[in-house]
């Protein structure tokens, strides 16, 4: 309402009237002596009084609107006004007092601001939101295209604006959707090499259709996670099968004494007469173990240390050792008792230098076993600098330090950032992967640290935790992490060294124990002389530094590289298709200053382009193809050779040609002037790939 608005008394004339009206006012009330609202005199009315005849001194009481509606300040506006088709209404507190005028006019103006915040306020969390958005009208023209949206897609939302859905998202399915007028949810589509799920739905305003929208969500991590599950569920079996096949009693507690875990050995040293099964408590079992059993465990808790004693169990002495596990509040949250039959230990000494040898081969195995599995799903390592980086990798995770991971993009930081979390003792904890880029820089403060309920306008109003805290006990992957900005280093500098942190508009100090891996394509050295990254900084993520050799440096690798997308486009898109030797010898020799998501990129095109069973030269982007002329020895990349390598390569490639083009070894032989022997010697020399040739 508008408060305090001019008063007028009834025997004011229509000049004084006019003399309130120049300030700005279109309307006020008129009051009587002891503050009653006798009627509202509005700016209309005046204009109307002066054309009706009515002179400069007449008294406003002749012209005044009469009967104006009165409200209580107290009542609810939507039940009293909205449905109304009044004006103005006289506003008078619950005593009866005026307080005020309710205008229409000014309803207007407050409801028209609201709208704007509430505009506003969706448009930011359009553009917040990890999904692309993309909606259209009812002449297939995007509307609505977020920033998520430019991401995925590749566009800028200022050149998509206005342009038929077809000619930005050619098979985004959303004109079918406008002529069906139904819903498709979970739907699966690749966009960019991205696989993306999709929930398309019309849109409706007041019954009628006006366009519709599709969600976009990237799913591309999801087969990352299901290897995940496999390499979970496959340790779990080995730690079932590693306590059953124990000599010793192993048996896992709750600080409450009930069972996890049991082998079957332990129920024999136990001599119980039945099976420990998950559930089973300390209460439960006979009198004589129960005393023994609950003694050590519960001095164990209590102490919150490792303990061993001796028993006398049914005549057997037995040596029973309880170790606490402790979570990271340093409270236990179960205890490990491994027990063991005294009697039988001259013979367990004959065989403890044979089960440590086993052990220790076991644990190796089982390392190598974890590297084989991440080289099936992400490492291709034939080169010597590749296997030299994956084995620092390798053994850098057993530890808990910090680890800098640099190389050029697309080279595959990201990969050993995740083969150092599976090897190390973390393995099982959060890995929570953070790009430093990828966040807007208003939000970075927030989406790393958290915020307190109430920290700033549009918090939630629970607040909300921090991904450094998401990832407590675990380690954090700081991707791009030459992207920080700059008053956020210092923030992250503090955290990593007093492992605490602070919400936004908190005072509250959260513990952190996390171990932090972070990666650039930048050189941190030289923006640290040129003030753009903090030495200090620079000094505590470089405690291990792991340099990812770009692919031009590891050229053993590119043809198994090849070979592998060959066989996953094969597998997706349905086809047998084979690398042609000639092909092999141009993608050896090419820079790829992509690295290898160029040489996945490329390998793709080609399973696409080629139109029979053999990729060839022709299927290939022009600046791989034409990389060197098909007159000359492809040297020209490289830096002077001893003459043995330069003939080496000149007699591979020739061999590779005349196989590509005769698709016999018996007619390559003709034309080389060899022996149909030696072309065979050669290819197993040269390690070409396995093609069918006739004899």
């Amino acid at each position: 309402m508008i408060c305090n608005p001019k008063i007028l008394t009834p025997d004011q004339t229509l000049e004084d009237a006019a003399g309130a009206f120049i300030d700005g006012v279109n309307c006020a009330p008129v009051m009587n002596e002891q503050g009653e609202v006798l009627g509202i005199l509005t700016l209309v009315d005046l204009v109307r009084a002066l054309l009706a005849g009515h002179k400069n001194d007449s008294p406003v009481s002749e012209v005044m609107e009469k009967n104006v509606p009165v409200i209580c300040e107290e009542e609810n506006f939507e039940d009293v006004v909205c449905d109304q088709g009044v004006e103005r209404y006289v506003v008078k507190d619950t005593k009866g007092r005026f307080t005020g005028i309710l205008s229409r006019l000014e309803l207007i103006k407050r409801v028209y601001e609201s709208l704007e915040t509430t505009r506003n306020e969706l448009s930011v969390v359009l553009e917040a939101v990890h999904n692309a958005i993309v909606a259209i009208d009812l002449e297939e023209r995007i509307t609505l295209y977020n920033r998520a949206a430019e991401k995925i897609i590749g566009i800028k939302a200022a050149q998509a604006i206005g342009r038929k859905i077809d000619d930005i998202i050619p098979n985004s399915l959303l004109p079918q959707v406008l002529k069906s007028r139904c819903s498709q949810f979970g739907q699966r589509m690749v966009l960019n090499n991205i696989e993306l799920v999709c929930n398309r739905s019309p849109i409706y305003h007041q019954g009628n259709l006006i366009g519709a929208v599709s969600v976009f969500q990237d799913v591309s991590e999801l087969s990352s996670v299901t290897n995940e599950l496999f390499l979970t569920r496959k340790l779990n079996d080995e730690l079932k099968g590693i306590i059953e096949s124990s000599y010793d009693g192993i048996i896992v507690f709750t600080p409450q004494g009930e069972i996890l875990r049991a082998n079957s050995r332990s129920r024999t040293i136990l001599d119980l007469p039945g099976e420990l099964t998950e559930g089973t408590t300390v209460e439960q079992l006979p009198a004589e173990q129960k005393k023994c059993i609950k003694d050590i465990l519960d001095k164990a808790v209590g102490q919150c240390q490792t303990l061993s004693a001796s028993y006398k169990i049914r005549d057997r002495d037995v040596a029973i050792t309880a170790n606490p596990q402790l979570d990271v509040n340093n409270k236990v949250f179960q205890v490990i008792l491994n027990i063991r039959d005294m009697t039988e230990l001259n013979q367990l000494k004959q065989e403890v230098e044979k089960t440590r040898d086993e052990t220790i081969r076991y644990s190796a195995e089982l390392q190598e076993l974890r590297a084989k599995q991440m080289e099936i799903n992400n490492i291709i390592a034939r080169s010597g600098k590749m296997k030299s980086t994956i084995t620092l990798a390798l053994r850098v995770g057993q530890r808990d330090s910090t680890v800098l991971i640099s190389g050029e993009s697309g080279v595959g930081k990201e990969v050993i950032a995740k083969l150092i979390q599976r090897v190390s003792p973390r393995a099982r904890q959060p890995f929570v992967q953070i790009n430093c880029g990828a966040i807007p820089e208003n939000l970075l403060e927030s989406e790393l640290f958290g915020y307190e309920p109430g920290a700033f306008t549009g918090a939630r109003k629970q607040g909300k935790i921090g991904l450094l805290e998401t990832a407590n006990g675990g380690t954090v992957f700081l991707d791009e992490v030459g992207e920080l900005p700059m008053n956020l280093q210092v923030k992250l500098l503090r955290a990593i060294q007093e492992r605490t942190i602070y919400r936004v508009g908190g005072v509250k100090p959260i513990d952190l124990d996390i171990r932090i891996i972070a990666a650039t394509n930048r050189d941190l050295e030289e923006m640290v002389q040129k003030n753009l990254f903090r030495e200090d900084l620079y000094y505590r993520l470089n405690v291990i530094h792991i340099r990812v050799p770009p692919l031009r440096e590891r050229r053993e690798d590119i043809i198994p590289l090849a070979t592998y997308f060959l066989q996953r486009f094969n597998n997706k898109y349905g086809f047998g298709w084979r690398i042609s030797p000639e092909v092999y010898t141009l993608l050896e020799s090419y820079n790829w200053p992509g690295n290898i998501r160029e040489l996945e990129n490329v390998v793709e095109r080609a399973v696409i382009m080629s139109d029979g069973e053999l990729i060839t030269k022709h299927h290939l982007p022009p600046q791989i193809a034409n990389f060197h002329d098909n007159e000359q020895v492809l040297l020209g990349h490289r830096s002077m050779l001893p003459l043995k390598e330069a003939v080496q390569m000149l007699e591979k490639e020739l061999v590779c040609k005349a196989l590509a083009e005769f698709k016999s070894t018996r007619k390559a032989a003709r034309a080389l002037g060899v022996t149909h022997t030696t072309v065979q010697r050669k290819i197993r020399q040269y390690n070409l790939p396995d093609q069918i040739f006739e004899n």
